[in-house]
């Protein structure tokens, strides 16, 4: 069933390529999930990816799901990395949402997401996608009591391949529910993986917008919602209210502007 095979015994194109990171098969069980309501019990949870852009090439990002469950990502052009990230930090105070669940690849104009936090007073996770993971997320991410530790991947490069890895792990095994996204499905088959040195490497974000002209903003925001979501083991025979129950939907809040004087009140 390898898609080697598929192409060279069975004449089948693929979809998905020999060293692609995550199966697409991996993805359609995730889809199939979202109905189980299991995987919606959890705390709220962000992941951002920042693109600041006048042509609208790169898009920010920005994944929202509970628990295990990714309910929704929504894309935009951004001409101000400062601006998004006030409006970003609005709408995780209003949702609740805890600042250890949101994660923010500080990459770039990341930074300015992050800084807005901080004169918010309201600290988010900086992701240094390039740099090693020198926190030790096995003790850092079990915030929740009962949340599930993440895997040990002392074998990944940096952050970034440690991040994919986890993403790849939590696919495998069956442990996300995802609302139907077809251009996330393809941002998710579109990043590869190689060992180089005994360390496992992902591809850039450069090289894969090189290969598939584009960037793969979905994918990126989807695996920061992953790395900072509330890790509790999806229990069963538990039900939560489904996505779209709450009173304040979830592009409401964040097309509203206010001040950072007013965003501190």
């Amino acid at each position: 069933d390898t898609p080697m095979y598929a192409s060279k015994a069975r004449g089948i194109c693929p979809d998905q390529s020999k060293d692609a990171l995550i199966r697409s098969d991996w993805i359609e069980r995730a889809f199939k999930n979202y109905e189980n309501p299991d995987f919606h019990v959890g705390l709220p949870a962000f992941g951002v990816d920042v693109a600041q852009s006048e042509t609208g090439r790169d898009k920010a990002a920005l994944a929202y799901g509970t628990g295990a469950a990714l309910h929704e990502i929504r894309t935009e052009a951004c001409d101000n990395a400062d601006v998004y990230g006030e409006r970003v930090v609005m709408e995780a105070q209003q949702r609740g949402i805890r600042p250890q669940h949101v994660g923010v690849d500080v990459v770039g104009v990341g930074s300015n997401v992050i800084n807005a936090g901080k004169r918010l007073g309201y600290k988010m996770v900086a992701l240094q996608s390039a740099g090693r993971d020198e926190v030790g997320r096995e003790d850092a991410s079990d915030v929740e009591d009962g949340q599930k530790p993440i895997t040990d991947s002392a074998e990944c490069l940096n952050l970034r391949a440690r991040m994919w890895w986890q993403l790849r792990a939590d696919l495998m095994h069956d442990r996300l529910a995802i609302k139907r996204n077809d251009s996330l499905k393809m941002d998710l088959l579109a990043v590869e993986w190689e060992r180089k040195n005994g360390k496992i490497v992902v591809k850039s974000k450069e090289l894969i917008r090189d290969d598939i002209g584009r960037s793969t903003d979905e994918g990126d925001s989807c695996c920061y919602w992953n790395w900072v979501r509330d890790r509790r083991q999806v229990q069963s025979k538990r039900t939560t209210p489904k996505h779209g129950d709450e009173k304040m939907t979830f592009g409401t809040l964040f097309k509203a502007r206010r001040s950072p004087s007013r965003l501190a009140a």
